[in-house]
């Protein structure tokens, strides 16, 4: 679909809307193309093309809104949409935080490339699989699934918001365990988004570090007694957590509902100094991001926390109309956690005694920020030397609590393609076996 057949396709939505009976409308449609690549247990499994459109459209009238999303893009199945979209929206209660993007715009984005390398691809594939059983021969790949996803999104509005954005960028996602003599090791996985494929698959995303760390996963022990001590995350675990984090106490809902306890802090300091986050997606390395909110905003970089003081909510704009504060330059995309200063191998020799955590299983923190969950491709460290893999090990804690107490930032950091992350050192955890 090129960028005039999607620009009308947006402008058919907007008037058929209108003409059932919208006084305010817009619209997002989306065309994309995956190439796709997958090995299974070693053999290539899957080899394909698909091409996918939806479309989502919403219809507004004095604060009642109908929303549709169909994956037909004919003229017929767009009027048909348009008047299941009146329908919802008269039956709806009247809500005036309802609206559309106010900021007029008319503008178009482009970044990485239209079209994959296939042979490219194929070579990194098959070059990892090499790669694993040269360096890690305990490691078996359960699925690899590598991708070239070409996405073209616009997003218009009867306001006069017109935002394309294009975009054309390659995605590796592996998951792998490890077995000698009968054992096996726990599940990891990792991935990346990348623009171009000029460095082998497993150099990127700490790939080559977990599977080292798989091998010896095989055999583990219990972990015994229960105290708290101090808990080292690694990038893979980072992202989790801090979303969690936004989404309990910075975003639309918790705020909507009062009930959180940073409702007041901007400007005050949440978390330790050591601590700076940020959401980025105008920075050239970030991978396939769009240029703009769904919710018809072109997008800026911000600080949500900056040296531990809260810069910002997470808050859309139907967030903050309902609110009354201010809506944030993004919606949480690209995110980056500062690196630190310290060497992450004086972070280990620091923990008199703790674990190293890749993975969390556990349910939505509370509303107090309470936690608790299962750490999972575990390491304890005693007197700062990583010791023997862990059997499925009790975590918990409070999630303010653990972003304050924060005692070490690593100078090395992980880029995933479109969020940079390091490794964080917390003390005050609750750690026990289970």
């Amino acid at each position: 679909m090129d960028k005039n057949e999607i620009r009308q396709i947006g402008a058919g939505v907007l008037e058929a809307l209108s003409a059932a009976g919208a006084e305010q409308a817009e619209c997002h449609v989306h065309a994309r193309t995956l190439y796709e690549l997958n090995i299974d247990a070693g053999e290539i499994s899957l080899m394909r093309t698909t091409m996918q459109n939806s479309i989502s459209m919403k219809s507004l009238r004095g604060g009642r809104k109908g929303s549709v999303v169909i994956n037909k893009t004919s003229r017929e199945a767009i009027e048909n949409a348009a008047r299941e979209a009146r329908a919802l929206m008269d039956s709806a209660e009247a809500d005036q935080a309802e609206g559309i993007a106010d900021v007029a715009a008319d503008r178009e984005f482009s970044s990485g490339s239209r079209e994959p390398d296939r042979d490219m691809l194929y070579s990194r594939m098959t070059e990892l699989q090499e790669n694993v059983k040269e360096r890690y021969p305990k490691v078996s790949l359960m699925q690899v699934v590598g991708e070239f996803r070409n996405t073209d999104s616009f997003y218009c509005n009867t306001n006069g918001v017109r935002l394309l954005g294009s975009t054309g960028y390659y995605s590796t996602d592996v998951g792998f365990g490890a077995q000698e003599d009968g054992e096996t090791s726990s599940m990891n996985y990792s991935g990346a988004q990348r623009w171009t494929l000029d460095r082998p698959i497993i150099e990127t995303a700490m790939l080559d570090r977990l599977r080292g760390e798989a091998e010896r996963q095989i055999k583990t022990v219990p972990l015994e007694g229960k105290y708290t001590g101090t808990v080292l995350l690694t990038p893979t675990i980072v992202p989790i957590l801090v979303s969690s984090f936004m989404g309990e106490f910075l975003t639309d809902l918790p705020l909507m509902q009062g009930t959180s306890m940073l409702k007041d802090k901007i400007g005050e300091r949440v978390a330790s100094p050591l601590l700076t986050i940020s959401c980025n997606p105008l920075d050239p390395r970030n991978v396939g991001v769009s240029p703009f909110t769904a919710d018809g905003y072109e997008a800026r970089d911000m600080d949500i926390i900056s040296a531990g003081v809260l810069k910002s909510f997470v808050l859309s704009r139907y967030g903050a109309k309902k609110t009354g504060l201010e809506r944030s330059a993004n919606l949480a995309d690209c995110l980056e956690v500062k690196a630190g200063d310290t060497p992450l191998e004086d972070m280990i020799a620091s923990v008199e005694r703790g674990i190293l955590v890749n993975r969390f299983s556990g349910g939505r923190p509370s509303s107090n920020g309470d936690f608790t969950g299962v750490a999972k491709n575990a390491f304890l460290i005693e007197n700062g030397t990583i010791g023997p893999a862990l059997s499925e090990t009790m975590m918990s804690g409070n999630m303010l609590a653990l972003f304050g107490d924060i005692i070490a930032v690593s100078r090395e950091s992980v880029d995933f393609g479109c969020i940079r992350l390091p490794f964080i050192s917390c003390s005050g955890v609750t750690i026990s076996g289970k």
